[in-house]
């Protein structure tokens, strides 16, 4: 819950940031986006292989 209302708390300031200063300034936002895409593909794991993998078990 914590880590959420961080993340929340950093788009929102990312955005308002971009909007005072402008169009150029959507960097922000896409900085926060990658960011928070590379954490997620290093940190999480999405359970994909797991589901595969069980899936094609029942098959062999």
């Amino acid at each position: 819950m914590l880590v959420t209302n961080m993340v929340k708390q950093g788009f929102k300031t990312a955005r308002e940031i971009s909007e005072s200063e402008g169009e150029s300034s959507n960097k922000y936002m896409d900085m926060a986006y990658d960011q928070l895409a590379q954490h997620m593909g290093e940190t999480m794991n999405l359970g994909l292989a797991e589901m595969i993998y069980n899936n094609m078990k029942d098959r062999v």
